[in-house]
């Protein structure tokens, strides 16, 4: 493109660096973001979006994080699906102190508006029930199995019923 004359924007680069990270080309997908900057490009909401989706999908948490701090670095503010991004990628590495700290960044950005935090707040919650969830059930497990081999079937029966 920039040989014809034509001098690609952020959406151009957001849509290469969509189609990079959909192809699990992360490392030429942050090659591009720095081609970005060198261009004199600063990436906006959905180009950060895209990459820290899929720096987490790809267990690069710090990468990911990184990445948030330097959208607030140059100004670029988060929206809900930055803060669902990162509050699900946190939780799925089991950073809940971290996720924690990130929904009491969103209460007080007075940018953010009510949806946005209630939707962050709901999507951290629904991953702790999850989790707590999955713990009751390995135990649930435990006890039906100690109660098989003590050859309570009845018992373990009505552990079934829970």
């Amino acid at each position: 493109m920039g040989r014809r004359g034509y001098q690609p924007n952020v959406v151009t680069y957001s849509i290469l660096l969509d189609g990079l990270c959909k192809g699990e080309r992360t490392e030429e997908a942050m090659s591009l973001l720095e081609d970005m900057y060198h261009n004199g490009l600063t990436p906006n909401v959905v180009t950060y979006n895209t990459l820290m989706n899929t720096l987490f999908k790809r267990n690069k948490v710090e990468e990911a994080l990184a990445l948030h701090k330097e959208m607030g670095k140059i100004g670029c503010q988060p929206d809900v699906v930055t803060y669902r991004t990162l509050l699900d990628g946190l939780c799925k590495d089991e950073r809940m102190d971290e996720a924690m700290s990130l929904l009491e960044e969103i209460y007080r950005n007075a940018d953010v508006d009510g949806r946005t935090k209630e939707t962050a707040y709901l999507a951290y919650i629904a991953h702790r029930m999850n989790e707590r969830f999955a713990n009751l059930m390995s135990t649930i497990d435990m006890l039906i199995d100690g109660e098989c081999k003590s050859r309570k079937h009845r018992v373990a029966k009505e552990l079934l019923t829970i």
